[in-house]
């Protein structure tokens, strides 16, 4: 059996990686006249590539050694093991890479790993709640409430102290510890 499409997928997904990490835009924090962007740092996307490429070679080289050496039982388990983690890790950065916050004057739009874009004005967030998803970074996230329904959250890899300035609805922040009367 023929597993040259292994080879070609472990190679592929870390160049492609590595190309549209390339050409992708380095700052993870934008102010403009009238909106900011927050994104996750481009720092995390480029040591995410990093492992992406070095697992890459590393399955090229296991797979080359493996063919070299006629252990050809052992070659399909092991290539499908790197094209595995390839893929998933491949579209774990691809959904991060996709996490946004963009704050204006009035609103604010939050578009997440999966799903679709929500757009929420800061006079009808009903509550603003601290959140246990943590994912490699100290802070904790933020999740908004609107009419008692999450609609979305402020991952803690953006900076959220800055967002939650701009929101400026501290009269909904759930705040650990404190009652308020």
């Amino acid at each position: 059996m023929d597993y040259q499409v292994l080879y070609i997928l472990v190679a592929g997904i870390s160049f492609a990686a590595t190309v549209i990490d390339w050409l992708s835009s380095t700052v993870s924090e934008r102010h403009h006249i009238h909106h900011d962007t927050y994104e996750p740092p481009a720092a995390l996307f480029r040591y995410l590539v990093v492992v992406m490429v070095g697992m890459g070679l590393l399955g090229v080289v296991a797979g080359i050694t493996l063919d070299a050496t006629l252990a050809q039982e052992s070659f399909p388990a092991v290539m499908m093991f790197f094209a595995a983690f390839e893929v998933v890790l491949f579209v774990l950065w691809f959904a991060m890479r996709r996490y946004k916050v963009v704050t204006y004057e009035d609103h604010m739009v939050v578009t997440p790993f999966i799903g679709r874009t929500v757009s929420i004005a800061y006079q009808d967030i009903s509550a603003l709640r601290w959140c246990r998803f943590r994912f490699g970074f100290s802070d904790v996230s933020v999740d908004v409430f609107v009419e008692g329904r999450r609609v979305a959250t402020l991952w803690s890899g953006i900076d959220t102290d800055q967002v939650l300035m701009t929101i400026d609805r501290f009269d909904v922040l759930d705040v650990p510890g404190v009652c308020a009367w």
